[in-house]
Formats: C-alpha cells, sequence, structure tokens
C-alpha cells in the first residue's frame, strides 16, 4: 500500500468532530511560524560584517582616541584576519581605524563561562585600543543566523582584590558612505533600533534549553555582562577567555512561544523565566526595534489572538526586509572596565 492510500484509509477511519479538531490545530500552529516567513527569509544583509574590539578606558576627541596608561587590562582576539574592516572602516585620511594588535603566544588561558583552566597553545593579538576583532570565519547576519564571539580579557598585573569587570558590547548599524568607500554610523531613522531589536546578545547557550542571561540594557541601549575571575582574582598575564552568543531569530514566535525543539524558539521553558518575562516586557514596550510600518496595541503574549499575531509577524518580517534592503554592516565593540 502506498503512503498516499495508507493516509486516505487514516481520514477515513477518523471521525468529522476530531478530522477538524486536528486541522484547527495544525492552522493555529502554522500560523505561529510560517505566516510571512518567506519575507524574512529574503532579507539578507549582503555586504558583511565588521567587528573589532576596543578598551573604554580612552579619551575620545571626535575619530581619535588615544589609550589611558593606567589600564590593568589589555584585550585579545585569537583567529585570522577579516577583510571588511580594512577595506570600509576608514578614517578621514583614509587609513585604516583598527590595528592587527602584537602577536604573542600563550600556553593556556582561562575560560571564565567555567572558571577552568584550558591547555592549548595559541597566538593571541593583544591591544589596548582599536583592536580589530579577529575570527576563524567572516560571518553574514541574516534571520535564523547564530553564532558566537569570543574575546580575552589579559591583566598587565596581578588583580588579586577584582574578581570581575564589567563588559559592554556595543552594537551599531553601519551603512557605507556616499563615495562607497567607507563605512560611517548609520543615521537612518529606523536601522539602529530595529538592528538592536532583532539581534539579540545574551551570555549563554544550552542547546536543549536555549538561550540565558538576556545583555541587552533598555537605558544605555548596550549589552553588557559581568565576567568573573576564578576565586583568588585575575592573574598577571593570563589570558581570559570570554563567550557571548548572538542570534537573529528567524520568526517573531521565536521570542514568545516555547517550541525551541521544533521551531528554533529561544526559550524551551517560559514558565518562571525570568529572560523570558525581561524579554516580553521589551518586546511590548519597544514595537519600534521589532517592528516597521505598524504596531499593535494589544497585549503581546504566547495566548495572544490569531489577529495579534498576525499582525506582529507582518511588521517584524516587514522589518527584517527593511535592514536586508539597507545592506548594511553590523560593528559590534566590545569594551572592559
Amino acid at each position: 500500500m502506498s503512503k498516499q492510500e495508507q493516509k486516505s484509509d487514516d481520514i477515513e477511519e477518523t471521525s468529522t468532530d476530531k478530522l477538524l479538531e486536528k486541522i484547527e490545530q495544525d492552522k493555529n500552529f502554522l500560523k505561529k511560524s510560517f505566516v510571512y516567513a518567506f519575507v524574512a527569509l529574503v532579507a539578507i544583509i549582503a555586504l558583511g560584517i565588521a567587528w573589532f574590539v576596543s578598551n573604554t578606558r580612552v579619551t575620545s576627541t571626535g575619530v581619535n582616541v588615544s589609550a589611558m596608561d593606567d589600564n590593568p587590562f589589555v584585550l585579545a582576539s585569537v583567529g585570522g584576519g577579516i577583510s571588511a574592516e580594512n577595506t570600509y572602516l576608514k578614517d578621514d585620511n583614509k587609513q585604516n581605524l583598527f590595528t592587527d594588535g602584537k602577536p604573542t603566544v600563550y600556553e593556556n588561558y582561562i575560560d571564565t563561562s567555567t572558571g577552568k583552566q584550558v591547555s592549548t597553545k595559541q597566538t593571541y593579538y593583544i591591544g589596548t585600543n582599536g583592536l580589530a576583532w579577529r575570527l576563524s570565519e567572516q560571518k553574514s547576519f541574516q534571520p535564523g543566523a547564530t553564532g558566537k564571539l569570543e574575546f580575552y580579557i589579559i591583566p598587565k598585573k596581578n588583580e588579586v582584590g577584582k574578581s570581575s569587570v564589567e563588559v559592554t558590547i556595543d552594537l551599531e548599524a553601519y551603512e557605507l558612505s556616499k563615495n562607497k568607500d567607507k563605512a560611517i554610523k548609520s543615521e537612518d531613522e529606523f536601522l539602529p533600533d530595529l538592528v538592536r531589536g532583532h539581534i539579540l546578545l545574551f551570555q549563554s547557550l544550552d542547546n536543549t534549553q536555549g538561550y540565558s542571561g538576556w545583555l541587552y540594557n533598555t537605558e544605555s541601549k548596550t549589552n553588557k555582562m559581568t565576567v568573573s575571575a576564578p576565586k583568588g582574582g585575575f592573574q598577571e598575564g593570563v589570558p581570559y577567555k570570554v563567550t557571548f552568543y548572538w542570534i537573529w531569530p528567524k520568526y517573531f514566535r521565536n521570542y514568545v512561544y516555547d517550541a525551541r525543539n521544533t521551531y528554533g524558539d529561544l526559550f524551551a521553558n517560559i514558565e518562571n523565566n525570568t529572560d523570558y518575562n525581561t524579554l516580553l516586557s521589551f518586546v511590548n514596550n519597544n514595537q519600534n526595534q521589532l517592528f516597521y510600518g505598524g504596531t499593535t496595541s494589544s497585549e503581546i503574549n504566547n495566548q495572544m489572538t490569531d489577529e495579534v499575531l498576525d499582525q506582529c509577524n507582518k511588521y517584524y518580517n516587514d522589518a527584517d526586509e527593511y535592514i536586508g534592503q539597507k545592506q548594511c554592516y553590523i560593528y559590534i565593540e566590545a569594551s572592559v572596565q
């Protein structure tokens, strides 16, 4: 018997009421997933990404930045070089804004997410300011894309009494200048906020349970995380690895529901989940960072009506398309203090 014949027999044996109930359940589940999804799938950032690491304890005048001599840390990055920042991130004299850093070999590092020492010999590119972020490969953002970013904090002296530092991660939208010769901070009315609302940063990721430790600060519009040293404080000349995770949710439902294993929602369990509650509050109170072309006056939650969900899907995917049409660079700066 063919699969099609088997399916026909199954349908014939199902009562009309149960069949209608199943169709309605399937329809509602799909509405939470795929409505307008075809729009989001074509909203791809075409030009690439510019990444860099710098240190916050600096003084700044216009585009000129100089490091403070008394900073107790240097920063480092590991991996291959990428071309975006060398091609497009230039000053007014067409000089590169960022440096490759001083290559230095270390035999070990401490992973701040576990507190454990890892023995591996690798080359670190070190600097205090304007350090280009090295990656193993160039990434392109698009709806549904995920990844992680890593860099290292290296104390210049023993900081026995200092057990933690604050990392600020600034995320900006950049566009090519009129002459197409460099990337500049976008002055678009909508783009910067939409980028911050659609690209989320988290401190941790469990592949089964989902993301935790959402980093966004609504007041400063930056992402902040506290990085703790193992017992005894920071040690001089030891690299401390910092990792955080990024995701561009593919569907609006990913913010609201918890079918993680099926549809890639951010969380596998939303009951009494602090990160979920914080993010849902953000969605309701900052619709301009999620939606383009309209908003909803109704409460957004996992019990919202299909009509409200349809509105949210449309405006969210219109925003994806808007970001994609701009073909912008995503400019990420990690700073430590």
